[in-house]
C-alpha cells in the first residue's frame, strides 16, 4: 500500500507527459530544437544574436518539464494524503 501514491505518481506524470506533448512542440523537430537550445551556452546566444529565441526555447522545455513533474507531485501528495487520512 505504501507503493500506491508512488505508481500514481509515475503514472500521472507521463500522461501529462503524453498529453501536453502536442500543444508544448507540434513535432520532434521542435523537441529536439528545444533541447539543444537549452544546452547551448548563454554567451553562445548573445554572441550569435539569438538569445531571445534560444531564452524562449529554453523556457518552453523547461515549462513543459515543471508541468509534467508537477503534476506527478500533485497526484503523490493527493493519494498519499487520501491513504493516510
Amino acid at each position: 500500500m505504501k507503493d500506491l501514491p508512488l505508481i500514481a505518481a509515475i503514472v500521472s506524470s507521463g500522461v501529462t507527459f503524453i498529453i501536453l506533448y502536442k500543444p508544448f512542440f507540434g513535432d520532434q523537430d521542435d523537441l529536439w530544437e528545444c533541447v539543444g537550445c537549452s544546452f547551448k551556452p548563454d554567451l553562445f546566444s548573445l554572441l550569435d544574436g539569438s538569445f531571445a529565441h534560444d531564452f524562449g526555447k529554453s523556457a518552453k522545455l523547461g515549462t513543459y518539464i515543471a508541468l509534467c513533474m508537477g503534476a506527478g507531485a500533485l497526484t503523490y501528495a493527493g493519494v498519499e494524503a487520501l491513504i493516510n487520512s
